[in-house]
């Protein structure tokens, strides 16, 4: 799965925003934050600032968009996490015979409590017999 690096993202309208993207909406109530990989975060900013302007006739505005931007976007980007090492085939291969002996082991356990549940269910029956036998 693909990772991408996060930024928060701020619904600075009077009402609800519901931003959408590939078909799903994204609702925010007014002044809440959540964080989003940069791109949606672009998208929402984008979205909300032409729903904002169109109300006070300053759609047009460069300037007045980019301080909605700045007040939208949270300063501070959350890295991805780094992916994992790839592994060599030395490791992979050690890793599948752990897993192997692993179940093995389980495997082994689950015959072995058979076995001792068999061996119970059989004393009993021998003592009830036993029990049978004395009256």
């Amino acid at each position: 799965m693909a990772q991408f690096d996060l930024q928060n993202f701020t619904n600075i309208d009077s009402e609800k925003f519901i931003g959408k993207w590939a078909g799903e909406g994204y609702s925010f109530e007014i002044g809440e934050t959540r964080a989003f990989p940069i791109f949606l975060v672009d998208h929402f900013c984008k979205h909300l600032a032409d729903k904002i302007l169109m109300r006070t006739d300053e759609f047009s505005n460069d300037a007045k968009r980019a301080e909605l931007y700045a007040q939208m976007k949270g300063g501070q980007v959350i890295p991805a996490e780094k992916p994992e090492k790839e592994k060599t085939e030395g490791e992979i291969l050690k890793e599948q015979i752990e897993m192997a002996q692993k179940s093995l082991i389980e495997e082994e356990n689950i015959k072995k409590e058979a076995i001792r549940q068999k061996r119970i269910e059989i004393l009993k029956k021998a003592r009830e017999i036993r029990k049978q036998k004395q009256k």
